[in-house]
C-alpha cells in the first residue's frame, strides 16, 4: 500500500532520510576499509615488503566524521608507496644497516661500509614507488559501493 504524504511533511521526511542514509554510507566507508587491511598486507607481502613487518602492520583504518580514511602509520610509508626522487638526501643509516645485516649479512667490519653503499644508491638513483595502497583503490572503490547498494536497498 502506498504511503501518503502532505506536502507540508516532505521537506522533513527527505531531511530525515538523507540523515539516515548518510550515516549508512560512513559505516559503509569504515567497513570497506576495514575489509581492505587484509587485503592490503598481503599486496604488501606479494609486493616483498615485509623485512620487519612495521609497514606490513602498519596498515590502519581511522574512523572520520564523513566516513574513513585507510592509511599506513609506518615511518617509511610515504618512500615505499611514492618512492624517492634521486638527488634527495639520503635516508638514515640506522634502518638501512638493520637491513643490511639481515638481508646481505655482510662480515661485521663490512657491515658500515655496505650500508652508507647502498644509503648512497638510494641517493644518487632514488627508489621505486611500490604504490600499493594507489593501486588498490579501484578495488576499494567497488568494495565501497557493493556494500552501499546492499545497505540503501534493505531500507
Amino acid at each position: 500500500m502506498p504511503r501518503r504524504i502532505r506536502a507540508s511533511d516532505f521537506g522533513r521526511l527527505v531531511r530525515e532520510k538523507l540523515r539516515r542514509d548518510q550515516k549508512e554510507l560512513r559505516r559503509a566507508a569504515i567497513d570497506a576499509c576495514s575489509q581492505a587491511v587484509p587485503e592490503l598486507v598481503a599486496a604488501t607481502d606479494r609486493a616483498g615488503l615485509s623485512d620487519t613487518d612495521t609497514f606490513r602492520n602498519g596498515w590502519s583504518v581511522q574512523p572520520l566524521s564523513g566516513g574513513a580514511e585507510i592509511g599506513n602509520d609506518a615511518p617509511h610509508a610515504d618512500a615505499i608507496e611514492y618512492g624517492r626522487r634521486p638527488g634527495r638526501p639520503g635516508p638514515p643509516i640506522a634502518p638501512i644497516r638493520g637491513w643490511v645485516a639481515r638481508k646481505i649479512a655482510p662480515p661485521p667490519e663490512q657491515l658500515d661500509r655496505v650500508a652508507w653503499a647502498v644509503r648512497d644508491k638510494i641517493h644518487r638513483d632514488g627508489s621505486p614507488p611500490k604504490l600499493i595502497l594507489t593501486s588498490y583503490r579501484p578495488r576499494l572503490r567497488e568494495v565501497f559501493f557493493a556494500i552501499v547498494r546492499r545497505r540503501l536497498r534493505r531500507r
